[in-house]
């Protein structure tokens, strides 16, 4: 298989399942292992392609959209909770949006429009999927699910049920724009997450 620059966790799962070779590298370390051939591909994302001028050496891009860019925080529970009320709030709902303005800004909409384009001007093939070709893919990691249902289960969590009702969730906005999103997510902010 193809030799495949990875995060770490579940992307390397995925990358395997493709049949593919995952090798975890800092995002820093990429363009050099892509020029040298130490990777023969790399699994992000158009903005950050185009970010780390990886155009320079690649001359494919394949949109597979299997998973998601995901903006994480940690903090020191003790340091969050040392904060006064109010500040905590107000982390708390920036943190929770961060993500969203994250793939508005960068991941998403325009900016992704913007960055598919400029790997176009820089003469790199854009390949889009068929639904069939999607599909395969979709069937390809499919195992990993199963897998993730089996090892809660036996743990005593209705994973089952969860996987279904994450499917039954996410089907309500496979339709939506970014913008329907992101009014949609700044109109009913999750709460809950974490006691204030």
């Amino acid at each position: 298989g193809l030799k495949v620059r990875s995060t770490g966790g579940l992307m390397v799962d995925i990358l395997r399942q493709v049949d593919a070779i995952p090798v975890v590298l800092a995002a820093a370390e990429t363009y050099t292992a892509f020029q040298r051939g130490v990777i023969d591909a790399v699994a992000l994302g158009a903005p950050d392609m185009v970010a780390y001028r990886l155009h320079e050496t690649g001359t494919h891009y394949l949109r597979v959209g299997l998973t998601h860019t995901v903006i994480q925080f940690c903090l020191n529970p003790r340091t969050f909770d040392g904060l006064a009320g109010d500040l905590r709030v107000q982390l708390y709902d920036l943190y929770r949006l961060h993500g969203q303005v994250a793939n508005r800004n960068f991941y998403g909409g325009g900016a992704l429009d913007t960055a598919i384009a400029t790997l176009r001007a820089e003469g790199v093939e854009v390949t889009e999927q068929t639904a069939a070709e999607r599909q395969q893919w979709v069937d390809a990691v499919q195992p990993l699910e199963q897998r993730f249902i089996e090892e809660n289960e036996q743990r005593g969590l209705p994973a089952t049920a969860f996987v279904r009702e994450a499917k039954a969730r996410a089907a309500v906005y496979a339709d939506w724009t970014d913008q329907q999103l992101w009014d949609h997510a700044s109109a009913n902010p999750v709460q809950g997450i974490i006691a204030l």
